[in-house]
């Protein structure tokens, strides 16, 4: 019997089968990466939209880690961005809050830096690493999209925009 169903299931969903094993493959790949820094290289070597959602547990749980247990640097989030981009651009509500959802993990894990910036005058910041700089106008265009999903009705990815917004502005007050 458990042969018959399995026979059905690889003929009728064939296709859906192979989309799920490349999934998991890149999955597993990515988790066999050297910690943070290798799943983020990974994921922005495959630039697969379906991988990075489905990783983004494990990458809000990394940003959330207590600065001392972190191995997370800015500069390696910097790589990620264009990705977040497409996320947000995306049809699909699962990748928008995925998207919304590690954003929120950035700037809760650099307020601090992220609010220095708007503080500074252009010469100090200048002086800023170029990926605190990058991350800062990032985050400038992720609060845009962020506002305008806040508009949209009730749904999970207008209660993660409302939060994001929320968080960005203090950063983006004149935005």
């Amino acid at each position: 019997m458990a042969d018959k169903v399995l026979s059905v299931v690889e003929t009728d969903h064939s296709g859906l089968l192979v989309a799920l094993g490349a999934r998991h493959t890149n999955i597993r790949a990515a988790n066999a990466s050297n910690g943070f820094s290798g799943v983020v290289s990974h994921l922005v070597a495959i630039e697969d939209l379906s991988a990075l959602v489905d990783l983004t547990p494990y990458i809000c749980k990394s940003l959330a880690l207590p600065e001392a247990e972190q191995q997370v640097e800015v500069s390696q989030l910097v790589e990620l961005f264009p990705l977040l981009q497409q996320l947000l651009e995306s049809p699909y509500e699962d990748y928008i809050v995925a998207a919304l959802m590690i954003s929120s993990e950035i700037v809760q894990r650099w307020k601090p830096e992220l609010l220095a910036m708007t503080k500074e005058s252009k010469s100090a910041q200048l002086q800023r690493t170029v990926s605190m700089q990058d991350t800062y106008h990032a985050l400038q265009n992720v609060y845009h999209i962020a506002e305008k999903l806040s508009r949209r009705a009730d749904g999970r990815c207008t209660k993660q925009a409302k939060e994001l917004v929320l968080h960005l502005s203090d950063i983006f007050p004149n935005v």
